[in-house]
């Protein structure tokens, strides 16, 4: 055997009251943090449901919960299944507006993509093939102009 395990420790009683009075300030402490988590769920009830986002960087914008459900999503989602998921993580949704113009905009930034599916993560390629899916091209995209990619223009169109 080494050397250290047989190093003998010596705990004494100012020790142990040392670390009890630690620990008493401690627990007042968590205490303490609890109750301003408690009043913190009414106004930001998503940072406590999921303490993850708070750790890298702060609470997620309700773009940031449509991105995230969009891509933890097997299947190309509507805007109402993607309301419905945001709010079942926690998220209170104001209107149907807000859900829109959010996706909006992350299309707009390429973060995710509009098929005839439904939105897809950027990153991804076609999550669930429907025969309207496939009318729009390989992926069923849309262009910012809001004509499909690879879509032959109309006749007489510009």
């Amino acid at each position: 055997m080494s050397a250290a395990a047989h190093q003998r420790i010596t705990i004494t009683s100012d020790d142990v009251r040392a670390w009890v009075i630690e620990r008493d300030r401690l627990m007042v402490l968590v205490k303490d943090l609890n109750r301003k988590i408690d009043a913190a769920t009414v106004f930001l009830p998503h940072a406590v449901s999921d303490p993850q986002s708070m750790a890298e960087g702060g609470a997620m914008t309700l773009g940031d919960w449509i991105e995230r459900v969009v891509t933890e999503s097997d299947v190309a989602l509507q805007p109402k299944d993607i309301r419905l998921r945001v709010e079942a993580k926690g998220v209170e949704v104001a209107g149907e507006n807000y859900i829109y113009t959010a996706i909006k905009r992350l299309t707009d930034r390429g973060k995710i993509l509009k098929t005839y599916a439904g939105y897809v993560p950027a990153n991804s390629s076609s999550k669930e093939e429907t025969p309207d899916h496939k009318a729009g091209g390989d992926l069923g995209l849309f262009t910012p102009e809001g004509g499909a990619v690879g879509a032959v223009p109309e006749a007489g169109g510009t």
